[in-house]
């Protein structure tokens, strides 16, 4: 009886870690790895206070999602995500896979050289490695989600009040 039960204990964990570890293996397409490697370190990034108009506000990404994952700044704040995980990041406006949400171009739109075409494109437009980072400065008010598109389980929101 107590190597059966023995038996079915070794069995749960086996079904548990592989259930850990494929909810953590989404792959999406990403462009060249050659694109993947032109990550800009951001150095002296603080946490200014969020309320100030311009105020800056810093999310790590981790192998754990985005932290913290749901933050408010005015109109004009700068918001950096830096990638402190073992994968790569991408931070890209919802909804996934078109990235509409806060400019209404969607990412083949707007990623056509892996780069937005424009300061006002919420997008990444390409992925990043540990030690990478990307800012965006928002200009107008709403709830705005996003989500890691090598990832995309892996989301946030950023709510961007009046200045």
């Amino acid at each position: 009886m107590q190597k059966t039960l023995w038996i079915v204990i070794v069995a749960v964990i086996i079904i548990i870690a592989a259930f850990v570890l494929s909810s953590h293996n989404h792959s999406a397409v990403v462009p060249s790895e050659t694109a993947t490697t032109t990550a800009t370190t951001q150095t002296g990034l603080g946490n200014a206070s969020v309320g100030a108009t311009g105020a800056s506000q810093v999310i790590t990404y981790t192998d754990s999602g985005f932290s913290p994952s749901s933050i408010t700044v005015t109109e004009g704040a700068t918001v950096t995500w830096v990638n402190q995980s073992s994968g790569k990041m991408w931070v890209a406006s919802g909804n996934h896979p078109s990235h509409t949400l806060y400019d209404g171009t969607s990412a083949s739109d707007h990623c056509a050289n892996n780069a937005p075409d424009s300061a006002t494109v919420f997008d990444e437009c390409t992925a990043t490695l540990n030690g990478g980072s990307f800012s965006f400065t928002f200009g107008k008010s709403g709830s705005w989600t996003y989500h890691n598109h090598v990832h995309a389980s892996d989301q946030g929101t950023v709510v961007v009040t009046g200045s």
